[in-house]
């Protein structure tokens, strides 16, 4: 038979339980979960999604009225004081290019932290401007890394960039010396290699990897 004490404790532990759910469920959601939500017109869970290499986007930029940067006065009939732009890209360095903002980074960014930037670049020039990028498509963002790495993986890519030093990290590093092994990516059927130790000591042979490839370590160039 549970003595008082137990008997006690169990109740208490029970009342801070429910005490801190209740309080949990009172909890208003953050500021920057609203702003967000806004901002994607209603759709929070595409806000807090990161882009990445090789999404294809569709931006839709809307002013408060004719006469602007993009909606020109004699617009005529419209749907709305809006114009999309043709569908993009991400290209290999994270960027797409937007009219009168120039070169804009996504890669590894939100939705709701991208069109903030766009805004704030139409400042002055266009009509109280409001941005909403969309994802349209995708592609697939897995890589495989085999040879000799202690851990043999398939692994999904982040929308933040990945590089070749980063996918042997990811298998557990390298089952050979540093000096003597290549480090070969395997893209659209075309083999890239690299002496490992380029890779640590220069950048620009630490490859950014994209959907699709297959790394291959091994004790050669391919």
């Amino acid at each position: 038979m549970p003595s008082i004490f137990t008997v006690a404790m169990g109740l208490a532990l029970t009342c801070a339980f429910n005490s801190s759910t209740a309080a949990a469920q009172k909890t208003p959601p953050s500021e920057t979960a609203a702003e967000r939500q806004e901002l994607a017109g209603g759709s929070d869970v595409n806000s807090l999604m990161r882009f990445g290499i090789g999404d294809v986007l569709r931006v839709t930029i809307f002013e408060a009225q004719t006469g602007g940067l993009f909606i020109p006065q004699d617009a005529g009939a419209r749907p709305g004081n809006f114009v999309t732009l043709p569908e993009q890209e991400v290209d290999e360095k994270g960027n797409i290019s937007i009219p009168y903002a120039g070169q804009i980074h996504l890669a590894g960014r939100t939705q709701s932290d991208v069109q903030k930037e766009i805004v704030e670049k139409f400042a002055n020039r266009a009509i109280e401007p409001q941005v909403v990028i969309s994802i349209v498509s995708r592609p697939p963002r897995r890589i495989s890394i085999l040879g000799d790495v202690r851990t043999p993986v398939r692994m999904e890519l982040d929308a933040a960039p990945t590089t070749l030093l980063d996918a042997v990290a990811e298998s557990g590093g390298l089952m050979r010396s540093v000096a003597s092994a290549y480090i070969t990516v395997i893209r659209d059927g075309e083999p890239i290699s690299v002496k490992f130790e380029e890779a640590i000591r220069n950048p620009h042979k630490n490859i950014q990897l994209r959907p699709g490839d297959i790394v291959y370590v091994s004790g050669r160039r391919h």
